[in-house]
């Protein structure tokens, strides 16, 4: 399993929170309660008991918002990371350009971010067309764009599920990414192509897709095929060499026999001298793999 010391400045953030948080929370107590002055000196003279309160009280909200241990033990140690020469996000012109280039139906722009406030964990912005505006159905916008990126890497590329994801009962969204997408949608309406955070993977390494899923803050969720294709098409320098960290889509869920089971992820990698996409167990954890996500703001 990775573990990882916390850092200086994730101390100092977590005492801010609690340092405000008691000061309003003590403001606000004694305001409502109206103690005197006994009665505040009475809490005082128990000051050890008041204190063993707060403390517990921390401690039990610190574990419950900290990392699962769901699926723990789905989790290797990794040092795979991003060879071929990516490092972050390209402008979102630049990724805008590019996406004209290959989806020339596109003509209402981008929608409006606060460019400076990169949401925590993200390594930038990336632009990602609504899957509504290139195909009438999810699988069909997953299907083009694998067909764009055949289209762009030639031979460099091979689609191992082509015939099966046409059926909606082999691969579907997940309802956290679908809930994710309809409020990011709703803060960026009336334009086909959305500004999303995300990451390529590194923050995953070496945790099975599911482990990825359960460990993921209230804000973050997973990107599905769709997702990491468009950001593989406008970042193609991300995944060039066997050794870049290949890629879990922990948005989408994948059903080998269309019985209802959901027990695979899609992914991304490179082999061979080429890049692939196909389906994966989601339980199994490889130091190879680490799952793309995102963040709402």
């Amino acid at each position: 399993m990775t573990t990882q010391s916390i850092t200086s400045g994730q101390e100092r953030q977590i005492m801010l929170f609690t340092h405000e948080a008691a000061k309003n929370g003590i403001l606000n107590a004694l305001e409502s309660m109206n103690l005197d002055k006994n009665g505040l000196q009475r809490v005082i003279e128990h000051g050890d008991e008041y204190q063993a309160a707060i403390e517990a009280t921390i401690t039990a909200k610190l574990k419950e918002l900290s990392l699962t241990e769901q699926f723990d033990n789905e989790e290797v140690n990794s040092d795979y990371g991003y060879p071929s020469g990516y490092r972050e996000a390209r402008r979102v012109g630049q990724q805008m350009a590019v996406l004209h280039h290959y989806f020339p139906q596109l003509q209402r722009g981008l929608g409006y971010v606060d460019w400076r406030n990169v949401p925590q964990g993200a390594e930038g912005y990336f632009a990602i067309p609504r899957w509504q505006t290139l195909a009438p159905t999810y699988n069909q916008a997953v299907e083009r764009v694998l067909d764009v990126l055949e289209m762009a890497r030639g031979d460099e590329f091979l689609n191992r599920r082509q015939i099966e994801l046409l059926s909606p009962d082999r691969l579907r969204e997940t309802e956290r990414k679908q809930l994710a997408f309809e409020r990011i949608s709703n803060e960026q309406t009336s334009h086909e192509v959305l500004v999303v955070g995300a990451q390529f993977g590194l923050r995953h390494r070496g945790r099975s897709d599911r482990r990825a899923r359960a460990v993921m803050g209230r804000r973050e969720f997973g990107l599905g095929a769709f997702e990491v294709g468009i950001m593989l098409l406008t970042h193609p320098e991300r995944l060039k060499r066997s050794n870049d960290l290949w890629i879990y889509c922990a948005g989408d869920e994948y059903s080998s026999d269309a019985d209802g089971r959901l027990e695979f992820t899609p992914y991304f990698r490179f082999g061979d001298g080429r890049l692939e996409f196909s389906t994966h167990w989601f339980d199994r954890a490889y130091g190879r793999f680490g799952s793309a996500s995102a963040f709402l703001y």
